[in-house]
């Protein structure tokens, strides 16, 4: 009365291995969530960065090349963590083919957590510096 369904060894395998594989895939996008990424930008077009991220020094004097929207899209850095201190500073000539050296030099020292936003955008304005941190990426059309 009872009718038995007998299962190849073929379709069984493949059944395991789409579970393995979604397991896996759902974990990479778990990885992805746990960085956090920060995005450089200035006004000035001969801005240099030095900074240091949980006290290991990342850039030395670092040009920062902007482009349109005011952002170096080749200077970022993605750390996994939930905490991030940042240190360092802004150093950028102002206006040097009019005037003597004149620099301005904006100093950062803060700390940042993952929960807030793992999207981190620093830039340098004239007098001093801006922290965007938000969790979705924006387009700008």
């Amino acid at each position: 009365m009872v009718e038995v369904i007998k299962v190849s060894r073929s379709l069984s395998s493949i059944v395991v291995l789409l579970l393995l594989l979604s397991c896996s895939a759902s974990k990479l996008n778990e990885n992805k969530k746990r960085t956090i990424s920060i995005i450089f930008g200035s006004v000035y077009e001969n801005e240099k960065l030095t900074l240091s991220v949980n006290d290991s020094v990342y850039y030395s004097d670092r040009d920062i090349k902007t482009n349109s929207l005011g952002t170096d899209p080749k200077n970022y850095i993605e750390i996994e963590s939930d905490k991030v201190h940042l240190k360092g500073y802004f150093m950028a000539k102002i206006d040097p083919e009019f005037d003597k050296d004149y620099t301005r030099k904006l100093e950062i020292d803060t700390i940042l957590y993952r929960k807030k936003g793992r999207l981190i955008s620093i830039g340098a304005n004239y007098h001093k510096y801006y922290i965007n941190q938000q969790n979705k990426k924006f387009k700008v059309e």
